[in-house]
């Protein structure tokens, strides 16, 4: 409302999006592909639920070893989230039993129509390897605003990488001397190189 007073010019604000990266990534896969459509993306107390309803279809028991069954599905949430976030290639993990519940995870995770925060900006970021997507992208996104940007982690920076290709404007909001997030794979050098890199 503010906007629309102060820049009576301007009659697309309404075309502005404002949310997390994972809402802004469901959004534009529901835009670009038609079978996401009905997704959602799980948040922590359910990603642990959707875990557990699937523990054995998903091979889980045997990643259980002699630790309780939280555990198991606390340690795996982790790591997964880790290797998403860090870009980990998975053939080159040496244990495998964790190798095959993950792939078990993602496809269980698909066949059920949900993403978790991870999977959801891994699948755009899969999507926008088509260049008539990223066409797609282009013409939807022109000025890219991205907040915190010190808890930027390895996925995130590609997602912004892909974002800026076709924008007009990338701004960043951050400051490094409050990343806190090393622990999930921040890198505060992507704040400290942004205006070289962009």
């Amino acid at each position: 409302k503010h906007l629309e007073e102060q820049c009576k010019e301007k009659s697309d604000f309404g075309d502005m999006y404002i949310g997390t990266i994972d809402s802004f990534c469901l959004h534009i896969l529901k835009k670009l592909k038609p079978e996401f459509r009905s997704f959602e993306v799980l948040d922590d107390a359910r990603g642990i639920a959707f875990i557990d309803r699937w523990f054995y279809k998903m091979g889980f028991k045997e990643l259980q070893g002699d630790v309780g069954k939280w555990k198991t599905i606390k340690m795996f949430r982790d790591s997964a989230g880790k290797v998403m976030m860090e870009r980990i290639d998975v053939s080159k993990i040496s244990n495998k039993i964790f190798v095959k519940c993950f792939e078990e995870y993602k496809k269980t995770m698909r066949e059920q129509r949900f993403f978790d925060f991870s999977t959801v900006v891994d699948t755009l970021l899969e999507t926008l390897n088509d260049k008539d997507a990223m066409r797609h992208l282009g013409e939807e996104v022109k000025h890219v605003v991205f907040d915190e940007y010190q808890d930027v982690n390895k996925l995130q920076e590609e997602l912004l990488e892909k974002l800026s290709e076709g924008a007009d404007s990338v701004c960043v909001v951050g400051d490094d001397d409050q990343n806190i997030f090393q622990w999930r794979g921040s890198n505060v050098e992507y704040i400290i190189d942004f205006e070289k890199k962009y």
